[in-house]
């Protein structure tokens, strides 16, 4: 092998080597400089807002490397009031969230249009303290298949309002239902949530006020004559605690060679002569609609089903 072929090899290798020492000293000197600190998040509204710990900048809307302490964290951005926020890191979920008020019209345009922003740090902020206010469920959503799709949905108001939201064809409702109650064990219980069935119309709409009869079924059939004379739903069981009956109606609806059911449900208080109905009937019972029943009552309702 001629000498200067030999020579470019030994070049190479000692390039290769010095490139390979060069990325050892480098990673030896990032780890030097991220010991012993925190990988913390921090997410003000708007992202454009710039974040700081007395001369120290760090990145917004972004994961950081802190020192573990306690800091006197502030945002600022021009036509916005600044915030000072005390932070302690870490912290149980090593992040901080928060937005900036505008203090006046270019501040309230500047914010407008980062109004995705504001949205995402109210979500982020709403998901890291979801186990804190209970929502153990929502680790579990959300559930997506080509049948249905059960998630969690947390909106703003005067307060957080969590919900969980059911998008399924009728027929398939009852599978959902199912699905979501097979999390039962979880705190709190399933039916403590507000559940809505997206798109859902509820035939039980119409009602006729009819004297007192004392089977709760008979009543419930007289009550919503429109739709339990036509024969589709037929009553599948009852749950009784104290005054309050759980009455459970199903319907079925033959695809081929499976039967593919609908359920409804609803819970009316026995008050002397008369029962008394505080919703109408409904796929799932939930606090939302019966805020004075245990959930244990309303969880042993939803448990019965019809053929899924």
């Amino acid at each position: 092998m001629p000498d200067t072929e030999k020579r470019k090899r030994t070049w190479l290798r000692v390039i290769i080597d010095i490139v390979l020492v060069l990325a050892i000293i480098g990673l030896v000197y990032l780890r030097s400089l991220v010991a012993g600190k925190e990988y913390f998040f921090i997410s003000y509204a708007p992202f454009s807002s710039t974040v700081r710990i007395g001369d120290n900048y760090y990145k917004n809307n972004a994961y950081n490397y802190i020192e573990p302490g306690e800091y006197d964290l502030i945002v600022e951005h021009d036509h916005f009031a600044t915030v000072i926020d005390h932070i302690v890191v870490p912290n149980e979920f090593n992040s901080v969230y928060g937005a900036l008020e505008p203090t006046d019209d270019e501040g309230d345009r500047i914010a407008a249009a980062a109004a995705s922003d504001y949205q995402q740090v109210g979500k982020g902020s709403a998901s890291e303290s979801s186990p804190k206010l209970g929502y153990e469920i929502d680790q579990y959503l959300p559930i997506q298949n080509s049948l249905y799709k059960i998630a969690g949905n947390l909106e703003d108001g005067d307060e957080l309002h969590y919900s969980i939201n059911i998008e399924a064809g009728d027929v398939y409702i009852d599978s959902a239902v199912k699905k979501l109650f097979s999390f039962i064990d979880k705190d709190p219980a399933i039916s403590a949530y507000d559940i809505r069935l997206i798109n859902y119309e509820n035939p039980f709409t119409e009602r006729d006020y009819v004297t007192f009869t004392e089977d709760p079924a008979e009543y419930i059939k007289n009550t919503y004559s429109s739709v339990m004379n036509d024969g589709e739903y037929v009553f599948a069981d009852t749950v009784k605690s104290g005054r309050n009956i759980g009455v459970v109606m199903c319907s079925n609806k033959n695809t081929g060679s499976n039967t593919l059911y609908k359920t409804s449900r609803i819970i009316i208080k026995r008050d002397g002569d008369n029962w008394i109905i505080s919703s109408s009937p409904y796929p799932i019972v939930t606090k939302a609609s019966y805020p004075d029943l245990p959930t244990t009552f309303l969880n042993r309702v939803n448990l019965v089903n019809c053929g899924v």
